[in-house]
């Protein structure tokens, strides 16, 4: 029929949708980049990370599909003209989606070896997996209210807004590997070398110092110095007494 070809629908599905692809793929592309940098540390790296970004996906779907009910719900509101009921939805959307991750970050975190074990029984891959499952659990939390949020934006007619958001990482992590900014900045690689590098220094450091010294005693014991990294702020409240 000759309305399926009418331009005005397809423009603004275009408008609609295209958002909406290009912030699923720039939030699958760094995960993608994450699972790369993994395999930099080794093959119980790369293991461990596999389990624990499985399982964050698995809890994952269920905010997703919460968000998806919202974005039907808010819209249908906001269709009818009943703005409060669509707030009420999307409060609602948010409560259960984050309650849920919120539950699974506990689970998570008091149960990691458990879940590591269901994997594999290599004691490194269970040792590195057992590290990272109570990591996941905590930016699970987040990465729910996003996927929600994103939900009710999208019922409200806004997919550009999680569009902006999702695209903000990618575009720090390309400023960051190609310094083409005011040539200040490292390649991605190198920055994250010397920050191993300087963990495992600090690490190692049994008391001595590691960086530059601050002149403060107890400062320099708990910290081993200013690293190149550190950006510290002291303030004082004269008023309170701080």
């Amino acid at each position: 029929r000759r309305e399926v070809f009418a331009l005005e629908p397809l423009q603004r599905t275009l408008r609609l949708g295209l958002p909406i692809g290009l912030q699923m793929s720039a939030e699958f592309m760094m995960f993608g980049v994450i699972s790369i940098m993994a395999g930099w540390f080794g093959n119980d790296a790369i293991s461990g990370h596999q389990v624990a970004i499985n399982l964050a996906s698995l809890s994952f779907m269920v905010p997703a599909g919460i968000g998806g009910a919202a974005a039907v719900l808010v819209g249908h509101a906001i269709g009818e003209g009943d703005i409060p009921h669509a707030r009420r939805v999307a409060a609602s959307a948010l409560a259960c989606g984050m309650g849920f991750m919120a539950c699974n970050a506990v689970v998570f975190s008091t149960l990691p070896g458990v879940f590591a074990h269901l994997y594999s029984s290599l004691p490194e891959v269970v040792a590195m997996a057992s590290s990272l499952i109570p990591i996941a659990g905590v930016f699970q939390v987040f990465d729910g209210a996003q996927v929600v949020s994103a939900g009710i934006l999208r019922g409200s007619g806004d997919t550009h807004a999680p569009m902006w958001v999702n695209l903000c990482p990618a575009a720090v992590y390309e400023m960051a590997e190609t310094g083409k900014y005011g040539q200040g900045f490292h390649p991605f690689g190198r920055a994250l070398t010397e920050a191993v590098d300087m963990a495992a220094s600090a690490y190692q450091r049994d008391g001595g110092l590691s960086g530059l010294a601050t002149g403060l005693k107890d400062l320099d014991e708990k910290m081993g110095g200013l690293q190149a990294s550190d950006l510290i702020i002291l303030a004082g409240r004269p008023a309170m007494g701080k």
